[in-house]
């Protein structure tokens, strides 16, 4: 395989993730804690293609279509450029020993935690806000330029309403169970509504996905 994968297990729910940054990679990603369920999102550039990870919504804004996976794509202009400017942020950064990564039981409930590789970027570094940038731009331009993409491990989840209430509508992406489309209610789901109406909802071997209010 092109990059090396692991599975980042969260009450039962786990995505395959890129597991380190090497000579050629840089990884950036963002974590949160979501109801005791370990939200992350990822993107590695690597030489010569990007790399997109995601077993959550939450960076992004909610829609009634999530894509959960890991995904690649061709570098264009603008991602070529962000790669080296990547490449310096990296080389400031200081060294990080093995292991010092922060671990899932150590998050305060909503706290959003940003990597630059093994290394978290805080709100106090000048960096953290190009970080997030980066991360949350990709939510649109994955979604926005689907064809670009294409999926390694990964489901779109849709949000459709019928005569017994909200259901999820999951199609696999990739794999042999590619094309393979099966509906579960938000009861069945076990989905849980926000005090700010907002959904949640579970999605077995992908993640959680978030649902807008309606």
């Amino acid at each position: 395989m092109r990059s090396k994968l692991i599975l980042i297990a969260a009450v039962g729910l786990s995505l395959p993730v890129p597991a380190r940054a090497e000579a050629e990679k840089t990884v950036l990603r963002a974590q949160r804690d979501l109801y005791g369920f370990q939200a992350q999102q990822a993107l590695v550039y690597e030489k010569d293609r990007l790399v997109f990870s995601r077993n959550s919504n939450f960076l992004c804004a909610p829609a009634d279509e999530v894509l959960l996976g890991v995904f690649h794509a061709a570098y264009n202009p603008n991602r070529a450029s962000e790669k080296a400017l990547l490449e310096q942020i990296t080389a400031r950064l200081p060294a990080t020993a093995p292991g010092a990564d922060v671990q899932a039981g150590s998050l305060s409930p909503h706290d959003l935690k940003l990597f630059v590789g093994a290394h978290e970027v805080t709100s106090e570094q000048p960096n953290s806000l190009t970080v997030r940038r980066l991360l949350t731009t990709a939510c649109d331009d994955v979604q926005a330029k689907a064809r670009d993409w294409h999926a390694d491990f990964g489901v779109v989840v849709r949000r459709e309403h019928g005569k017994g209430g909200d259901r999820l509508r999951i199609t696999e992406l990739a794999g042999a169970g590619r094309g393979h489309t099966w509906l579960v209610s938000f009861k069945k789901a076990g989905c849980r509504q926000s005090d700010a109406g907002s959904w949640s909802c579970p999605v077995a071997k992908y993640g959680m996905v978030s649902f807008a209010v309606k």
